[in-house]
């Protein structure tokens, strides 16, 4: 079984690398264009860097690598890889392809185990360069390992400067310009699961803990997490820090590290930034001069940041970006709040007894009458269940329908009935 790794414009949490996420695309697809200047052969060949592409800001040009989550243990096998990316070059003339290389990583990036080229050069023509490569060098790997893309601009019969190439990523529609991504031909996965702890909990709310016949599956209790994170988010979002930096002229620039397009709002954004200036003054920007953007190139979005009235000044790190964005919660990272875990718990509780209410739906009556099982009353019963974890969740919470505002507001209207008359204290120009 293989597995498929999407290149992604999130940064990892490793500095300097991009995320490599595994079976699916970035939760915030916008379309990156590369561009990487070539060079005389045979001068060393340049790793490819993330430049301006008239919406991402000039200060955007280091070397980009690519790198996954920490993967669970687990064996690589000697075999072939596949490399689907979207790249060109402005001339023919060029004679420069792409070299992909391929490397274990620990606590530090280690020896490659694969390098492979495109064989021939690349063309004008924007296109899926889909490689398979040669044979990889087959290792096992420990808890916490990580994998790590590079892409290298490669020389082809003699490759000559003063040209682009394109390397695109990140894109949102499949089959189409940025939907880059490498298959790996053995089944790899993340660390990073739902924990025993929170597993057992949730069955324990629902009086399924039996060591030996549990109604409801591990796999339905973990999606009934996942559904549970999505909600909680929607009530208590996580609430992070980025920064930016500025180069004086860019109005444009990438969104923040885990903002998600349609979810996260930005709270504030402060430039100069406090730790930037070394006082404790917050400079807050005006709402009315940035707004987030969508633009398309092509078929495909990008999404970004705008200043409508100012160019951020040159500086590392001047500009903050307070924003929401969704929790986590497994067992490399968890966001929760530790006041709040028993009213996830509740959540999860609830959303698992749906699952098991449809179980119990998709059971048919027995038609011979020595089955007394009443599976439409068993339906009835986990319904019944899921609502008092919820009840108790939002219980928690302070929301839902037992919770109302302490407060109303009501419309007088600015007349009588029997004419439009001043009344006899609250005058028509003041209501």
């Amino acid at each position: 079984m293989s597995t498929r790794l999407f290149l992604t414009d999130e940064d990892s949490l490793l500095p300097g690398y991009k995320c490599m996420i595994i079976e699916q695309k970035s939760d915030a697809p916008s379309l990156v264009i590369t561009k990487t200047a070539t060079v005389t052969s045979p001068a060393t060949q340049p790793q490819i860097t993330r430049q301006s592409n008239g919406n991402q800001n000039s200060l955007y040009s280091n070397i980009l690598q690519f790198i996954t989550d920490p993967l669970a243990a687990n064996t690589l096998s000697s075999l072939a890889w596949v490399f689907h990316l979207y790249a060109s070059v402005d001339a023919n003339v060029a004679n420069t392809g792409l070299k992909f290389v391929l490397s274990r990583f620990t606590n530090s990036l280690q020896t490659n185990f694969l390098t492979s080229t495109t064989g021939g050069a690349l063309t004008t023509v924007l296109q899926d360069y889909n490689l398979t490569s040669i044979n990889a060098t087959g290792f096992t790997f420990n808890d916490g390992d990580r994998l790590v893309l590079q892409v290298y601009l490669n020389s082809v019969g003699g490759s000559i400067s003063g040209h682009t190439v394109n390397l695109d990523y990140n894109g949102f529609n499949t089959y189409a310009d940025g939907d880059s991504y490498i298959i790996c031909p053995d089944d790899i996965s993340v660390l990073a699961v739902t924990s025993v702890k929170t597993i057992t909990a949730i069955r324990n709310c629902l009086k399924d803990n039996s060591s030996s016949d549990n109604f409801l599956a591990d796999d339905e209790i973990i999606d009934a997490v996942q559904d549970a994170l999505k909600e909680y988010a929607m009530s208590k979002p996580l609430q992070i820090a980025s920064y930016i930096s500025g180069d004086g002229v860019s109005w444009d620039y990438p969104l923040p590290r885990g903002f998600i397009p349609d979810f996260s709002e930005v709270l504030e954004i402060e430039f100069p930034s406090s730790i930037f200036e070394g006082d404790q003054v917050k400079r807050i920007i005006d709402r009315r001069f940035w707004e987030i953007l969508q633009e398309p190139v092509g078929v495909q979005p990008i999404w970004f940041l705008r200043f409508n009235t100012l160019s951020p000044d040159s500086g590392t790190n001047n500009t903050a970006i307070r924003y929401t964005t969704r929790h986590r919660h497994d067992t490399v990272q968890d966001t929760i709040p530790a006041d709040d875990y028993r009213a996830f718990i509740y959540l999860a509780s609830s959303y698992a007894a749906l699952i098991a209410a449809s179980r119990m739906a998709a059971t048919s009556d027995s038609t011979i009458s020595s089955d007394v099982v009443n599976y439409r009353d068993g339906v009835s019963r986990w319904n019944a269940v899921s609502k008092y974890w919820r009840d108790r969740y939002e219980a928690h919470l302070g929301i839902g329908d037992d919770y109302s505002a302490q407060g109303s507001t009501y419309n007088w209207d600015t007349g009588y009935s029997w004419g439009n008359q001043d009344r006899l204290i609250h005058r028509r120009q003041n209501r």
